[in-house]
């Protein structure tokens, strides 16, 4: 800090090394205070779906008809819940390691078929179109667990 200079009447401005004035420091490092924000509540996602209603179905042996329309589409009410049970199935049957659907083994595809047939009455001939969705949601799943728990950390190793 530089010395504080006087000034007397007549003379010429000098240092004067003796008197220093100090800025007034705090003797403990003081941490402003920061306002209390109220904390910004995390949006809840949806979770899970394990399709309880469709497991009972399963246990119970009871079947829902799924309609296929000309295209070779399933439509109606049963349809979506058929998709999301094919999520499900997806991403309970098949392991992550495996890296594509086309290297999913044909006899794991005939499980989750089988498990479809179980509590859905679904025509035959759908049965590529459903596997075709089972692929898509498995990959879409494999997607977002590579986006947000790998990439993160691919110049950590030990966090993998």
């Amino acid at each position: 800090m530089a010395p504080v200079t006087r000034r007397n009447k007549g003379q010429a401005t000098q240092p004067q090394e003796d008197v220093v004035m100090k800025e007034a420091v705090p003797e403990k490092e003081e941490v402003p205070k920061k306002v209390a924000e109220p904390e910004k509540k995390k949006k809840k996602g949806r979770g899970a779906t394990y399709m309880p209603t469709v497991i009972r179905k399963k246990i119970h042996g009871s079947c829902s008809t799924v309609v296929v329309n000309r295209r070779g589409q399933l439509v109606g009410p049963t349809a979506v819940e058929l998709h999301s049970y094919v999520g499900v199935l997806a991403l309970q049957s098949v392991a992550i390691i495996i890296i594509t659907w086309h290297k999913v083994p044909n006899e794991l595809k005939n499980k989750i078929w089988e498990q479809i047939l179980a509590v859905f009455d679904v025509d035959p001939r759908a049965k590529k179109r459903v596997l075709s969705s089972a692929a898509a949601k498995w990959k879409q799943f494999m997607s977002r667990l590579s986006t947000r728990h790998i990439i993160p950390f691919k110049n950590n190793p030990e966090m993998l």
